[in-house]
């Protein structure tokens, strides 16, 4: 029963494993989902943008701009999708200085926690309490990570919108800077162009640290949830050895218990034995006795019988 016990648990621990695994890959696959359907958005709303666009650019540029406009179509573009002012790049810097920070503290305070739960199992003496409480930690943990994720994805999306609002100002600028006109002054273009680029740069390096802290983040994770398991397993481990050791002290016993009984029956056995032969030698000493007395009887019979003959002789003499 308690095999049939051990197996049972292992199976509903497996299967529990295996659902929490599959919860947490169809979550992945909905957020992917949903990041594909934003990105998508995002493209169609900046083709609308650019399409937008292009009429007034032809509609109020000259013939000698519309030249100009031609042979550098595609940095116009670059412009409307990618480039901002200065201030919005900063407010911009500091709002994702502020998530960073946020991030930052949700992660303290899920440490904190982690460490606090973790002293009081420590503390905790009772074997079945504390492994609730481990199993109860275990899945307060699963828990902290997905909210983590969730909120990881809140300002995800929160940056997206950013950059959205940002970027359909750019255009909006864009616009009313093509009906001023273009300024004809080439190194004035070219000065522009130039803080374009580092702006474009300053992004994208912005950009990689972002990725560079999400993997970071999605390492730590899984790391985490590898340690989990490792933890549940280990405990799992220990549950079976603790079960195998008390098998096996009670099979010691019952062996133990056996060996005794049959040396009980050995030695009773051995007692009848000589009540036996006790009993043999008790009745062959009674029946020795009987025919001694047997013997000695017939003896004084006859010496009674002899002593009458005689007197009998005597007396007839």
């Amino acid at each position: 029963n308690e095999q049939k016990e051990l197996k049972e648990k292992e199976l509903k621990e497996k299967q529990e494993l295996k659902e929490q695994k599959e919860k947490e890959r169809q979550e992945q696959k909905e957020l992917k989902e949903k990041e594909k359907e934003k990105e998508k958005e995002q493209i169609k709303e900046d083709i609308e943008l650019k399409d937008k666009t292009k009429p007034l650019k032809d509609r109020d540029s000259s013939e000698h701009d519309k030249k100009k406009e031609k042979e550098k179509e595609k940095d116009i573009e670059k412009d409307i999708e990618k480039s901002k002012d200065k201030d919005n790049y900063k407010d911009k810097d500091k709002d994702k200085e502020k998530d960073y920070n946020r991030l930052r503290l949700l992660e303290k305070i899920n440490k904190a926690e982690l460490t606090q739960k973790e002293n009081i199992n420590n503390n905790n003496n009772n074997e079945a309490q504390q492994n609730n409480d481990t199993k109860q930690d275990r899945e307060n943990e699963i828990d902290k990570l997905i909210d983590f994720e969730k909120e990881k994805e809140k300002i995800r999306e929160k940056e997206k919108q950013r950059l959205r609002e940002m970027e359909i100002q750019i255009a909006k600028n864009e616009m009313e800077r093509l009906l001023r006109g273009r300024r004809s002054n080439k190194e004035q273009e070219q000065e522009q162009n130039k803080e374009i680029q580092q702006q474009l740069q300053q992004q994208q390096q912005q950009q990689d640290k972002d990725k560079d802290k999400e993997k970071e983040q999605e390492r730590i994770r899984l790391n985490k949830q590898k340690d989990i398991e490792k933890e549940k397993d280990a405990q799992i481990q220990l549950e079976r050895q603790k079960l195998k050791e008390k098998l096996r002290e009670r099979m010691n016993k019952k062996q133990k218990k056996k060996q005794e009984e049959i040396k009980r029956q050995a030695q009773l056995e051995k007692e009848k034995e000589q009540l036996k032969i006790l009993e043999k030698e008790r009745l062959e000493d009674e029946r020795k006795k009987r025919r001694d007395k047997e013997l000695k009887e017939q003896k004084e019979q006859k010496e009674l019988k002899e002593k009458e003959l005689k007197e009998k002789q005597e007396l007839k003499e």
